[in-house]
């Protein structure tokens, strides 16, 4: 991805370019990214702004950025999204990559963003990469999204290993499926 500043912002069917973006300097949206590590984007954290060392799905977000640079793109998807010791588990995206220390999808430390999959995360990732043309890995993570709500309900986040639901009941944004549905399977 390089360092420096990604200046971009998503734009997704129906939708304006968000002008919620976080802004720098010049008032256009960016996207601040501390560059590469074993070829991944890492987030900066903190007030220091220093890299942060775990692999997260925000590390795969540039993909919600339509103009990303289509190699980079393939990469993230290739390389990291549908790596199957990372990311591409029974009902993904976890919120943190298998392979980290901190990867806990049971919820053991009632940490959540340390692996269970959230519906929110999906729906960015399923329109980020049917931007870039993936189709066929945006309907994959649409179905399997699909059938872990359809065995687990309106949950608040899901094991990315068994699609078992957890946390809240009825949790309103996990409600973005049915436009993952509709965009599959056309409306109702």
């Amino acid at each position: 991805m390089g360092s420096g500043v990604l200046r971009s912002s998503p734009t997704f069917p129906g939708k304006r370019k968000s002008s919620a973006t976080a802004r720098h300097g010049s008032g256009r949206p960016s996207r601040r990214s501390a560059g590469t590590r074993r070829r991944r984007v890492l987030d900066l954290a903190g007030w220091d702004e220093k890299p942060a060392k775990t692999l997260t799905f925000s590390s795969l977000f540039p993909l919600i950025l339509d103009d990303l640079d289509p190699r980079k793109a393939t990469r993230l998807i290739d390389e990291h999204l549908l790596n199957e010791r990372e990311f591409w588990l029974p009902y993904p995206v976890p919120s943190v990559a298998a392979t980290e220390p901190s990867f806990d999808p049971a919820w053991r430390t009632n940490t959540t963003w340390r692996g269970p999959t959230w519906i929110n995360v999906n729906w960015y990732l399923y329109w980020g990469l049917r931007a870039h043309g993936r189709n066929d890995v945006a309907s994959d993570l649409a179905e399997r999204t699909i059938r872990m709500m359809a065995a687990s309900g309106v949950r608040e986040f899901y094991d990315p290993l068994t699609g078992e639901g957890q946390g809240a009941r009825d949790f309103g944004w996990s409600t973005l499926v049915l436009d993952l549905i509709a965009a599959e399977r056309g409306p109702a």
